[in-house]
C-alpha cells in the first residue's frame, strides 16, 4: 500500500508493532505492513507538509515464553526477571 492510495479523511488502523520499525495495519478489509514515521500522535491540525497524520498509536505489551529446566513452559510479561534472555528480550 502506498500513501497515494489513501484519500484525505480516510482512516487506517495500526494493529500492532511488528519490529524493525514496521507496523501491521488494517485498511479496507486488508492487512498491510509498513513503516510509520512517528512513535507518537502528530499535532492536530497537522503541518501542511505531512502526508499522513498519526492520530493515535496502539498500546501493547510484549510477552515472552519461558521454559523451566524441568521442561515446563509458561508466559510472562516480565522477562527482565529471568536470566539467559536473548537480545530481543
Amino acid at each position: 500500500m502506498s500513501h497515494d492510495q489513501l484519500q484525505a479523511g480516510e482512516l487506517l488502523y495500526t494493529l500492532h508493532y511488528l519490529g524493525e520499525g514496521f507496523d501491521l495495519f488494517w485498511y479496507k478489509g486488508q492487512v498491510y505492513s509498513d513503516q510509520i514515521a512517528s512513535d507518537k500522535p502528530d499535532p492536530d491540525p497537522p503541518p501542511p507538509d505531512l502526508n499522513v497524520q498519526v492520530l493515535s498509536r496502539p498500546h501493547y505489551v510484549w510477552w515472552a515464553k519461558v521454559r523451566h529446566k524441568d521442561g515446563r513452559t509458561g508466559w510472562t510479561n516480565e522477562p527482565h526477571k529471568f536470566g539467559n534472555v536473548d537480545a530481543c528480550g
